[in-house]
């Protein structure tokens, strides 16, 4: 994975990603865990 000067993107191997990828909009009960963090955020 690497970043780029917009926050709102990054790059990440292909082939890590399963197929078809969805793109949909943040919904209750999701969750991320931010890189270098332990735990997860809402």
């Amino acid at each position: 994975m690497r970043f780029d000067l917009d926050k709102n993107r990054i790059f990440v191997d292909a082939d890590t990603l399963e197929f078809p990828l969805k793109i949909r909009p943040w919904r209750a009960g999701d969750w991320f865990m931010p890189l270098g963090m332990k735990h997860k955020k809402s």
